[in-house]
């Protein structure tokens, strides 16, 4: 052993450049594939954290809801709770209690208004008063008297202020049959989208429209609830288990905890008439599905990096193998046989593998913690080091055994048509491989994947991307020797001797590189592939992003006050640079036929080609502006009454006659006169934009001549208005008949100027009757059917073809819509996908269609308020620009407005686990290739310039200048780098045409809408090939210049040549 030990240092020290190449060769790649796999576990559990933490809360959440059982609401709770104490992690609960609905004072018999109350349990840290008290509990003697909270909206809508005493009436047959509530204060959510509001359906606007109008919650203390309207109502618990910190390894005790709390809850008695339902089970079964893909999806650069390595440990022992071919030779001559060259082998292989493994295990988990971001080194690298470098010493072993020598008197070589077939059936397997991998690869495309779906890793799937590249590389090496061919007899046509000699060279020497070549060939074409992928993947995440913003900037509002709404578009414009850049949208769910969930997008379809950013497919290669041309020409003429100027106020001059004899109170003796409880007139705006907006005053309803004043800036001194303004009707809300002239005038007021007379806005008059609310128009518009735009499955499911009218229900009446085009998608649109597209000014003018009375007055009472505004930045603005425009929003409107940043989105979609480290793992493979490729390049060119030491020595001794030699060898490699390069580039490009569409991938088990389109990066591409042309071109020439024509005349008579 010690004499197999000694020969074996020995025969290392022979060659040192070649020993080199492959003890640098397999520490790298044991110290690559070392570090991907610790990478990899670290960003699976750092994927599962993401994919539970980023989920909405309403997915993290646990619901337990039904009527209030006979045992009592306390019975309930005290259930909920115990079983929440008995679980083995922290559980947040909210307790919301929800009345049945009682009918508002007033209304229509056949369609009133009706209210909600509610408890919502610990209310007073998600929301804050902007007037009042909250609610105390109610006194037991006054079962028929209780006291709430009013959400603003409800207050503005309704015109309820503190102290305003309200009488309720049941809808149910039995038990007291009124309630009068006093309205102790007026809240507002503090952030609407906080989890707290989860399943409140009037969070945001405090009314539900549907088969009838519902305001609400009127919000009380949970021991008043209990006493007083716990009859019929129902409850609703929202659990939220603590998941903040979840990873991989905790992840099937969270999976447990669940299920037994949901066991428990569903098998308590008490509990049993409700229902408990929660999504979490199936988030986590999606954070653990997202486990498996991370690790599936990062097997894909680990599989190329395996499939580069091994191809460079060939190559690197192949060489050493034939430098080594008179040495075996002897040694077999000796009286030694081929079990003596593989146990030398084996020894010489353990010399390289062992320090690999050592260096790796060391080096690659900081390496892999710095890489993924996280603090903790993964266990198991030490593991993947030493299995890698056993790899590594098996792949030099068989190496040693194929380059070996043949026993003496023994024959190896094939015949020539047997090697040719033998060659010819690996070319069809390898390719039948690569066809294999891609099906599988794009059957999976835009799905979880494969580890997803089926629990368990495909390895063709994983593999696709290595098979198709080894694939495509091995069978354009048979294309390489035609290629030679032609370049020399080109290069023979030259009278210099560089070039002559290099082409001869090249095609000579060519077979005798076919390792080389074929390293060559997969390392550009990995990094080729890498920069496609990344590429891809930057415009794949773009395309999300303005998918999900729509614009540049979008801005979601809570629902403020009407006057309020009067300013914002000139704030937004103030922000972005100009009207031009801001675009209205009214956003509604409809439903078209058996289809539900419907966006209606209604926008200014002048301002749209501007600020909507759509990619081109999406609009089948149309010009927006031309697509959206028709829903403009149909656009009716405003029937509108203009306001002259640019009035910061608007008087309006009342007259009411007497109230009808019995049918309204007489004002107390002495009493001043004043505004009766709930009596307002409203008068309803269009803006400059054709948006409407509802302005509110108490109406006075003592007899004579009284002047209203309304405000037209929103109550802020600041606030400008949307010039020019124009009134397009006067609503009121009556607490009984009035009869006579209600309008005699109108008069605009501009800061430091006299009134103006609003011309025609005399006589405006109404007999109340029995209903509380009543509207007056300034005119009708004879409006026809609505031209939109729609995608396909809007159109499967209305039955209709383009040009033929569809009606779809609308505020309680219906709209007419005409298509006039399909496009593929549209930006922003939610689950399922599919939208329709309308002109707003022409959507609001239906407000006012005469043949639609009762749309008209709800238009009048409530018109659909604008609360999305897409804005559009200037050309030169950048991701910076858009953060600040975004910041300096969000502190100027009020609170709760969302406002999304199109490049924020962009730069969070590349942030995601997974995206960023496929995008970190190629890249790291990408460098590993190059420094592979590099170490076979230049061993293998030290190699064959030995070889060539005899040639050489003749060109010198027939009088060659060492200079032309020089220039001939540097042409020789500069052949093989640029073809090899060239054909990498081009191979990798048409590779990630093929694969990179599947392999562009995130946490999110969604498909990414719209679908990926490859984007190869040209000049990055071109960069890259220069740059690695370069580089071998350099280490050619620090070798080249070393040559000297020394000993030419001991070379050639030892019969040097070849």
């Amino acid at each position: 052993m010690r004499t197999l030990g000694g020969l074996a240092t020995r025969r290392l020290g022979g060659h040192p450049a070649a020993v080199a190449a492959v003890v640098a060769t397999a520490v790298l790649a044991v110290l690559v594939l070392a570090t991907l796999q610790a990478f990899t576990s670290s960003l699976s559990r750092g994927g599962v954290t993401t994919a539970v933490t980023s989920a909405e809360p309403v997915d993290r959440s646990i619901v337990v809801s039904g009527s209030i059982h006979a045992d009592g609401l306390a019975a309930m709770d005290t259930a909920v709770r115990d079983a929440v104490a008995a679980a083995d992690r922290p559980i947040t609960v909210h307790l919301a209690t929800r009345s049945v609905s009682w009918t508002l004072p007033g209304g229509q018999p056949d369609s009133p208004d009706l209210a909600r109350l509610a408890h919502l349990s610990g209310i007073e840290e998600h929301a804050e008063l902007v007037g009042g008290a909250w609610p105390r509990d109610a006194a037991p003697a006054t079962a028929t008297r209780i006291e709430v909270a009013a959400p603003e909206a409800v207050a503005e809508q309704l015109g309820w202020a503190v102290g305003q005493q309200v009488r309720l009436e049941s809808r149910l047959p039995t038990g007291p049959q009124e309630l009068a509530v006093t309205v102790t204060g007026i809240y507002r959510a503090t952030d609407p989208t906080d989890p707290f509001w989860l399943g409140d359906a009037f969070a945001n606007t405090g009314v539900v429209r549907e088969e009838f109008t519902t305001y609400g919650p009127l919000v009380t203390t949970a021991a008043t609830f209990a006493d007083h309207l716990a009859r019929s109502a129902n409850a609703t618990w929202r659990l939220y288990p603590q998941l903040a910190g979840l990873d991989a390894a905790a992840l099937p005790a969270a999976r447990a905890d669940v299920d037994a709390l949901l066991e428990d809850l569903a098998s308590r008695p008490v509990l049993a008439d409700t229902e408990v339902t929660s999504p979490l089970p199936d988030l986590l079964a999606g954070a653990h599905a997202t486990q498996l893909r991370t690790r599936s999806a990062l097997l894909t650069p680990a599989l190329l990096l395996g499939l580069l390595a091994a191809t460079a440990v060939l190559l690197a022992g192949s060489l050493l193998g034939s430098l080594r071919d008179a040495e075996d030779r002897l040694l077999l001559a000796r009286g030694a046989d081929r079990r003596h060259l593989l146990l030398l082998a084996t020894a010489e292989a353990a010399v390289v593998a062992v320090p690999a493994a050592v260096v790796a295990g060391l080096v690659a988990p900081p390496l892999a913690t710095a890489l993924a971001g996280t603090g903790a080194a993964p266990a198991g690298t030490w593991l993947t080091a030493v299995a890698v470098a056993v790899a590594v010493g098996v792949l030099l072993v068989v190496t040693a055994a194929r380059t070996a020598p043949p026993a003496p008197g023994s024959r190896r070589a094939a015949r020539p048509r047997l090697a040719l077939v033998r060659r010819s059936g690996l070319d069809l397997v390898l390719v039948g491989l690569g066809v294999v991998g891609y099906t599988q690869l794009r059957r999976y495309a835009g799905t979880a994947g494969a580890a997803a779906l089926t629990g368990r890793v495909d390895p063709f799937v994983v593999g696709a991307p290595a098979l198709v590249l080894l694939a495509v590389s091995v069978v354009s090496l048979r294309l390489l020797p035609v290629l030679t061919r032609l370049g020399r007899r080109l290069a023979s046509r030259s009278r210099g001797l560089p070039t002559a000699w290099g082409g001869w060279q090249v095609d000579r020497y060519l077979p005798r590189q076919s390792g080389l070549v074929l390293l060559l060939v997969l390392a550009v074409a990995m990094g080729s592939l890498a920069l496609v992928h990344r590429g891809t993947a930057a415009q794949a995440h773009a395309d999300q992003a303005t998918y999900q913003v729509g614009a540049d900037l979008r801005v979601d509002l809570p629902m403020a006050p009407a006057a309020a709404s009067l300013t914002v578009e000139q704030l937004l414009a103030a922000e972005v640079g100009g009207r031009e850049r801001v675009l209205p949208v009214l956003r509604q769910h409809v439903t078209v036929g058996p289809l539900d969930g419907v966006d209606l997008l209604a926008l200014d379809v002048d301002r749209a080609p501007g600020v909507v950013r759509a990619r081109p497919d999406q609009l089948g290669g149309r010009d927006l502006a031309g697509l959206l041309e028709p829903l403009v020409a149909a656009r009716p003429a405003s029937a509108v009454l203009d306001l002259p100027g640019e009035p910061a106020t608007l008087a309006v001059d009342v007259e009411l006659a007497d109230a009808a004899p019995g049918t309204a109170a007489e004002p107390a003796a002495g009493a001043t006169p004043g505004p009766t409880t709930g009596a307002r007139l409203a008068v309803v705006l269009e803006d400059g934009s054709g948006l409407w907006h509802r302005v509110a005053v108490d109406l006075p309803t003592a007899p004579g001549l009284h002047t209203l004043t309304f405000d037209l800036t929103g109550g802020s001194d600041d606030g400008i208005p949307t010039y020019p303004l124009a009134v397009a009707g006067l609503d009121a809300e009556l607490p009984g008949p009035l009869r006579g002239d209600l309008v005699r005038e109108m008069r605009t007021v501009e800061a430091g100027a006299a009134p103006v007379v609003v011309p025609g806005s005399t006589e405006w008059s109404w007999s109340g009757g029995e209903g509380r609310a009543v509207a007056v128009r300034a005119g009708a518009t004879a409006a026809g059917p609505l031209p939109v735009l729609v995608t396909p499955g809007v159109l499967a499911a209305a039955g209709a073809e383009l040009g033929e009218e569809v009606r779809i229900p609308w505020n309680g009446g219906s709209l007419t819509l005409v298509p006039t085009a399909v496009v593929a998608g549209w930006p922003s649109l939610d689950e399922p996908r599919e939208g329709i597209v309308a002109d707003l000014p022409s959507l609001v003018a239906r407000g006012l269609d005469p043949a639609d009375l009762r749309t008209t007055a709800a238009a009048l009472a409530a018109p659909d308020r604008v609360t999305q505004w897409w804005l559009g930045l200037p050309e030169s603005a950048d991701g910076t620009d858009a953060s600040a425009v975004a910041e300096a929003l969000r502190e100027a409107l009020p609170p709760g407005t969302v406002v999304a940043d199109r490049a924020a989105a962009a730069a969070e979609l590349a942030a995601d686990p997974l995206a960023a480290g496929m995008s970190q793992a190629l890249l790291l493979v990408t460098g590993a290739a190059l420094v592979l490729a590099v170490i076979g390049f230049t061993v293998t060119t030290v190699v064959l310039m030995n070889r060539q030491r005899g040639e050489l020595a003749v060109l010198y001794a027939l009088g060659a200048p060492p200079r032309a030699v020089r220039r001939a060898l540097l042409v020789e490699r500069a052949a093989l780098v640029t073809g090899t390069t060239v054909l990498g580039v081009v191979l990798g490009t048409v590779a990630a045409v093929a694969i990179v569409p599947s392999t562009v991938i995130s946490t999110d088990v969604v498909p990414p809408v719209p679908a990926v389109q490859v984007a190869p990066p040209w000049l990055a591409l071109v960069g890259f090939a220069v740059a690695v042309v370069v580089l071998l071109l350099l280490v050619t020439l620090g070798l080249v210049r070393r040559l000297r024509p020394r000993r030419v005349a001991a070379i050639l008579r030892a019969g040097g040549t070849t």
